[in-house]
């Protein structure tokens, strides 16, 4: 069965690394695998198949019929990073308002010899600011 991983890795022009995170197992089990060292689980084949639909079954099993279930190339169900998709801009950029700051204990005087470098502010609302004196 590890050959016809390798030839299915082959034909969807995968590598190694990329076809273990998009089917979601760890990279070193895909290794041990195409390595011969172990032979695949049934949940790693079942997570195969579900990513890539139109992957027969029969073939990957049993290495009968054709690799596909029709004529066209499948196509990954996990989207890539590179893929372009449509973003909705609150989704990305918190709306927020930072809160004044209530109090701020005295500072002390630097030691000589030391200037601050920058200061941290951390908001209630999980953000934050960094200041550096000019």
């Amino acid at each position: 069965m590890k050959d016809r991983i390798l030839h299915f890795l082959a034909l969807e022009n995968l590598s190694p690394t990329r076809f273990a995170d998009l089917i979601g197992v760890q990279r070193s089990g895909v290794s041990h695998i195409l390595a011969g060292r172990n032979k695949p689980s049934f949940d790693f084949i079942e997570k195969m198949l579900h990513t890539f639909p139109n992957l027969s079954a029969e073939w990957l099993v049993m290495g009968t019929g054709e690799v596909y279930k029709n004529t066209a190339v499948a196509t990954p169900v996990a989207p890539s990073l590179f893929d372009e998709q449509e973003v909705d801009k609150k989704d990305v950029e918190p709306n927020y308002e930072p809160q004044p700051i209530k109090s701020i204990p005295p500072a002390q005087p630097p030691k000589a010899g030391k200037t601050v470098e920058s200061i941290t502010v951390f908001y209630t609302d999980k953000t934050f600011s960094i200041y550096h004196p000019e």
